[in-house]
């Protein structure tokens, strides 16, 4: 079960890799970023982790989990990212809040996938495998995404590998431990793909595409369509029934 799951892990600090070579994060690029990544994470919210939750456990319980993820990523904004001073652990305020709650919001949207690679191993290896390629793929824009904004706000190179790298942990350690969670009532997992899908799109609606807008509205549309795509390609063609 490690190895499918470290496959889709290594490829977050892989895309944060990819925009530690650039010698600059010009505006236009981190603005891309961002509305890519808004893009994706909008997509996989509406059309998989909400109807999901809704289909397991009922409009209940994916309501609560929706509002409790959209109001705790509220208050960690505004009381654990945001000190008194002009700086964070990811850089400068405003573009450091934003990479770190993109950071949070990607880590625990990384569990349900962990999960989904659990579950297709268990129908059969090949399944797995294929599920956690299609999960790596979606991965590296992903840690571009949270390493775009860090880099542009002057957070070390070092700094920005040891939290994406992190990232990248949750989603093996959610394969492992998903293989002893098979028992887990249907109104809970329904709860934790809604809370989820909460967290991203408060991330999204509340830093990425604000950022990005501020950076460079012209290409913002461009930046969505192309997440948007991306995940519908990839969910429509390898991640059945994820």
């Amino acid at each position: 079960m490690w190895i499918p799951g470290i496959i889709a892990g290594l490829s977050t600090p892989l895309g944060a890799t990819v925009m530690m070579g650039l010698r600059h994060v010009s505006g236009r690029v981190l603005a891309f970023v961002l509305a890519l990544a808004s893009g994706v994470m909008i997509t996989v919210a509406v059309t998989e982790l909400i109807p999901r939750g809704i289909r397991l456990g009922g409009l209940g319980p994916a309501v609560a989990g929706l509002a409790a993820g959209g109001i705790g990523m509220v208050f960690l904004r505004a009381g654990i990212l945001r000190p008194a001073g002009k700086a964070t652990p990811f850089g400068d305020e405003r573009l450091g809040i934003t990479g770190g709650l993109i950071a949070v919001a990607l880590a625990i949207h990384d569990i349900p996938e962990g999960l989904a690679i659990t579950a297709g191993d268990i129908v059969s290896p090949h399944v797995g495998l294929l599920i956690a390629a299609a999960i790596a793929l979606h991965n590296i824009p992903e840690g571009m995404s949270i390493a775009a904004p860090m880099l542009a706000a002057g957070a070390g190179r070092g700094r920005v590998a040891l939290i994406t790298a992190a990232v990248g942990c949750v989603t093996p350690l959610a394969t492992w431990v998903a293989t002893g969670l098979r028992d887990v009532p249907a109104v809970w997992v329904a709860a934790v793909l809604a809370f989820a899908g909460g967290v991203m799109l408060t991330v999204v609606l509340q830093d990425a595409l604000p950022t990005a807008a501020r950076e460079d509205p012209r290409v913002i549309a461009a930046g969505l369509a192309a997440g948007g795509l991306l995940m519908a390609v990839l969910s429509a063609r390898w991640i059945p029934g994820v």
